[in-house]
C-alpha cells in the first residue's frame, strides 16, 4: 500500500491536534513552549519558550499586511466606553485585545502574527522547523517541528553524535527530555486524545501509532511561570540491531507547543490558534518537495488541541482566577453593552452607583472565560 507522504500526515496530525478531543469540553491549559530538536534527537538547551540560537533565520522578510487580519474570538475596546454614572475611571486595554497583525513570509511558508513577534525557524521541505514568538516575553509565542526522529538507546545517541534518545516512545517523556535542560520545572497536568485519532491511523494502517495526545502542562523557565499545551504524534518502531545494539529510530509527527505566562493561557489562545490557522507553504515548498498541494496539507485548525487546555478542570480555573482577582485587588465586571470582561479595581461597582446599567458582576463560570483589560482609577 502507498505510504502517506510524511508532509501530508504532519499536516493532519496539526490539524487534528487543534481540533479537540473525543468526548470533551476543552478550556485552555497549560503549556510550555517547545525547543528545536534536530534529527537523530539533538536537543538544543532553549527553554520552553525560547527559539533555538542556531536555528534563528532573521525576520527581515517581514511586510505589513493590508489584508484581512485573522478572526479571533477576542474582541478589541474601544477606546472610549459610555460612563455609567459620573465616577471617572480609566479603560486599560490588554494586549491580546488590541493585535495588530501582519505578513511574515519565508521561502517555504507564510504566517500572519501579531506586529512585532519574531519568527525562527531551520531546515527545508523534508524537515521543517518553526516559531513564532513575542519580541520580549519568553514565555510567549508556538512553535512546530514537522518530523523528529529520536535514537531509541544511549549507545545509538552516542554513536550518531546526538545528544538524546528515548527509551519508551511516550510523548510526556518526550517533551520532558527535550526541556530537562533549559527548564527548571515542566509538569504535565492533564492529556487527552484528539478526536481524530482513527482518522490519523487510517491514513497509515500498517504504521501503528505508539502514542498521540494533547497535553497542558506547567512550566518554570528563568524563574518565570508559564502554561500550555503540547501535542504531537509517535509511530511505532522496530528495534534495529547492530553488533548488538539498537539504532532504531522513533518516528515522531508534528511536534506542537502553545505557550503563555501562567493565567493567560485562556486570553492568548485566541491569537495563537490565529497563527496557526495562517499557516501556509509555499509554492517553493512544493516544488522543492517534487510533490503537488492538497488542500488539507495547506489548511491547518487550532481548534481541537484546545480541547486539551480544557481538559483542565474548570473548577480549578475558577478557583485560581478568583485568588487571583483577590490578590491582586481585582473585581472582574462585565460589560452589559460590548460583551466584555474587565479587572476592575477593587470597589469599581461600588463607586458607579447600583442604578447605572453598564457593568454587572460576573458570574463564576465567566472566571474561565478571560478578561480584555483592565478598569483603573483616574491616575493609577
Amino acid at each position: 500500500m502507498k505510504r502517506t507522504p510524511l508532509f501530508l500526515l504532519s499536516a493532519i496530525i496539526l490539524l487534528g491536534c487543534f481540533t479537540g478531543c473525543a468526548g470533551t469540553s476543552l478550556q485552555p491549559g497549560n503549556l510550555p513552549d517547545q525547543s528545536s530538536a534536530d534529527q537523530t534527537g539533538t536537543v538544543s538547551d532553549n527553554s520552553p519558550g525560547e527559539s533555538p540560537a542556531s536555528s534563528q533565520i532573521s525576520s527581515d522578510d517581514k511586510q505589513e499586511s493590508s489584508a484581512a487580519e485573522p478572526q479571533t474570538s477576542v474582541q478589541t475596546s474601544s477606546a472610549s466606553t459610555p460612563a455609567a454614572s459620573e465616577t471617572n475611571y480609566n479603560i486599560r486595554p490588554a494586549e491580546w485585545a488590541s493585535v495588530k497583525w501582519t505578513q511574515y513570509s519565508s521561502p517555504y511558508f507564510t504566517l500572519t502574527i501579531p506586529e512585532g513577534w519574531q519568527v525562527d525557524w531551520s531546515g527545508n521541505s523534508s524537515e521543517l522547523y518553526w516559531e513564532a514568538r513575542h519580541p520580549t516575553n519568553e514565555i510567549l509565542g508556538l512553535s512546530n517541528r514537522d518530523h523528529l526522529f529520536m535514537p531509541m538507546t544511549y549507545e545509538a545517541m552516542v554513536n550518531c553524535n546526538g545528544t538524546a534518545y528515548m527509551e519508551s516512545g511516550n510523548l510526556e517523556d518526550l517533551f520532558k527530555i527535550m526541556f530537562s535542560n533549559s527548564a527548571e520545572s515542566f509538569d504535565v497536568v492533564s492529556s487527552c486524545v484528539p478526536a481524530d485519532y482513527d482518522r490519523l491511523q487510517s491514513l497509515r494502517p500498517n504504521d501503528p501509532i505508539r502514542d498521540y495526545r494533547s497535553l497542558y502542562a506547567k512550566f518554570t523557565t528563568n524563574g518565570k511561570k508559564g502554561e500550555g499545551l503540547y501535542s504531537g504524534v509517535i509511530m511505532e518502531s522496530k528495534p534495529v540491531l547492530v553488533n548488538g545494539v539498537n539504532y532504531g529510530l522513533w518516528e515522531t509527527n508534528c511536534l506542537l507547543t502553545q505557550y503563555a505566562p501562567e493565567g493567560e493561557f485562556v486570553d492568548w489562545a485566541p491569537i495563537l490558534a490565529a497563527i496557526i490557522h495562517s499557516f501556509r507553504y509555499t509554492d517553493y515548498y512544493f516544488q522543492e518537495k517534487n510533490s503537488t498541494p492538497d488542500t488539507e496539507s495547506e489548511v491547518y485548525n487550532p481548534d481541537p488541541v484546545l480541547e486539551a487546555f480544557e481538559q483542565r478542570s474548570k473548577e480549578d480555573t475558577i478557583r485560581t482566577e478568583k485568588y487571583s482577582d483577590m490578590i491582586g485587588e481585582y473585581e472582574r465586571v462585565y460589560n452589559n453593552d460590548t460583551g466584555e470582561i474587565y479587572r476592575a479595581y477593587n470597589g469599581f461597582l461600588q463607586d458607579i452607583g447600583p442604578d447605572q446599567t453598564t457593568y454587572s458582576s460576573i458570574t463564576d463560570s465567566q472566571y474561565a472565560e478571560g478578561y480584555v483589560g483592565w478598569i483603573d482609577k483616574p491616575g493609577s
